[in-house]
């Protein structure tokens, strides 16, 4: 026998996840936020959800530098999109990185 949640799922563990970290984090002039990148790559339906969590990070400032990115070609939340798949992902990871000056 399984016993699982029906109400958890990659996104809600992820909320309560960074929920945890901004509670455990005593306030600082130099962080607002736990997290000063965040990049969220899926390849299913049930990743939009986080995907547009992530991006409501990023708009309204939480988080200062968020990347979402999903693997296949379909409408997605998601900021970017991987249409050769899995392969990709590490030359996509590196390019974010490269394109983003973290201060």
């Amino acid at each position: 026998m399984v016993v699982e949640p029906i109400d958890w799922s990659k996104g809600t563990a992820a909320m309560q996840i960074f929920e945890g970290l901004k509670k455990g984090m005593a306030p600082n002039v130099d962080h607002v936020s736990p997290v000063d990148f965040l990049m969220v790559a899926g390849d299913g339906r049930d990743d939009e959800v986080i995907f547009r969590w992530a991006n409501e990070l990023g708009v309204d400032k939480t988080i200062k530098y968020v990347t979402t990115v999903s693997l296949g070609s379909r409408n997605t939340e998601a900021g970017c999109t991987l249409t050769q798949g899995v392969t990709g992902k590490y030359s996509s990871t590196r390019q974010t990185w490269n394109n983003h000056s973290l201060d």
